[in-house]
């Protein structure tokens, strides 16, 4: 293009040297030598306009190339092989955990999953880590394949990708109650039980067995909130002193 440019002010100046000249001749050449100049500089133009744009076109290639991560963390699923066309916000090609979070899949019960709202807490016990326990929220729940989500945050260690554990979420709580155990629920069962509902929430009604002066005796009680060890009573008749009965001796 300089060369161009170059040729074009050597025609403008032979130009104008023969209008100086005013000889009809060395005009029409020189005019004839601009032109020619003019158009190849103009030439030179649009082939340098095309290979910018071309050159942006393969910069903005360039830049979409590159798989940036949204997070820190460890790639733990490759969605696509090498060579494999993916067309961009479609194809997945990486699962990333965030080592600093811990994330859990539980596997539930349809009825327990029915129960479950998100940002439920949940403690996390680990299966290589005996008497140790972490934290959690609930943060995704699929019912369709019956599959809570848990997030822990808080973990103090790498948790490396199928990592065993047991997970207890809370879906509700209340303090300072009376409560039983639920061996001695086990024991009462076969002898009477009985579903009821009142203010909305789901309570059991049943006898459970207590020692009265070394005598076995039924007591009526409402039941409320149960965690798989231990059973809310919300009314019944005990006694200071009454001793639960769990089971017989053979």
């Amino acid at each position: 293009m300089e060369k161009d440019k170059a040729q074009l002010a050597h025609a403008r100046l032979a130009l104008e040297r023969a209008r100086v000249s005013a000889k009809p001749s060395l005009i029409d050449k020189a005019t004839s030598a601009h032109e020619r100049a003019l158009a190849r500089l103009r030439r030179s133009e649009d082939v340098i306009a095309r290979r910018e744009a071309a050159l942006r076109t393969a910069e903005n290639d360039l830049e979409r190339a590159h798989a940036r991560a949204p997070t820190d963390g460890t790639v733990t699923v490759r969605g696509v092989a090498p060579g494999r066309r993916v067309e961009g916000g479609k194809s997945k090609l990486f699962i990333i955990v965030n080592d600093a979070v811990g994330r859990f899949e539980v596997a539930a019960a349809p009825a327990d999953v029915a129960m479950v709202e998100t940002g439920d807490r949940a403690s996390i016990s680990l299966e290589a880590a005996r008497g140790r326990s972490i934290e959690g929220r609930v943060t995704e729940i699929r019912k369709a394949q019956n599959v809570i989500v848990l997030s822990a945050p808080d973990a103090e260690e790498r948790l490396e990708p199928g990592t065993a554990a047991t997970a207890r979420i809370v879906t509700d709580q209340r303090l300072d109650v009376l409560r039983a155990p639920n061996e001695a629920l086990r024991y009462s069962r076969s002898r009477n039980a009985a579903r009821v509902s009142a203010e909305g929430e789901n309570f059991a009604l049943m006898s459970f067995w207590v020692l009265r002066k070394g005598m076995p005796t039924p007591v009526r009680a409402r039941l409320g909130l149960d965690d798989s060890a231990y059973t809310e009573i919300v009314e019944g008749d005990f006694e200071p002193g009454d001793k639960l009965i769990i089971g017989e001796r053979d």
